[in-house]
């Protein structure tokens, strides 16, 4: 073993609180997210697990709290740019005379459009899990250029 290995350790080096910006090439807009480790993927969905009561079979069955699963997605958005009303059509009605201009990335406004905008919720999902290998990829890109 080599000094420099000698000193390495996880608990040091791990960056959980990572986040960057990705694309949502479906939406056409940017989101700044946060990184999600497989594991911490797995927990996210452990914990908005909920028993309930199956008519049918009369077992105990496990099912996913979706309002729960909904929220704490929502929170790995961290920000976004370029959602505005043309972006929003493509999604959802769009009253007449909405002005110009972006939407705020706020809670409630996550909240919509993980509800509303078909795919979001499983892009988020994916790129935060990703986020590290997208993260190495720039990295690379600047080493090349």
């Amino acid at each position: 073993m080599t000094t420099e290995n000698a000193t390495l350790d996880f608990e040091k080096v791990y960056q959980p609180d990572l986040s960057g910006w990705v694309h949502w090439e479906k939406g056409g807009f940017d989101l700044k997210i946060k990184y999600l480790s497989i594991v911490d993927s797995e927990k996210l969905v452990k914990s908005c697990q909920k028993f309930e009561w199956d008519l049918k079979t009369h077992q105990k069955v496990e099912a996913l709290n979706e309002e729960m699963f909904k929220k704490k997605i929502a929170d790995l958005v961290l920000d976004w740019k370029g959602l505005n009303k043309e972006v929003a059509k493509k999604f959802v009605s769009i009253a007449p005379g909405t002005p110009d201009g972006e939407f705020p990335c706020t809670h409630t406004q996550k909240l919509f459009v993980i509800a509303q905008f078909s795919g979001f919720l499983s892009f988020v999902l994916d790129a935060s899990k990703n986020l590290h290998q997208e993260a190495q990829k720039e990295v690379e890109e600047e080493i090349k250029n």
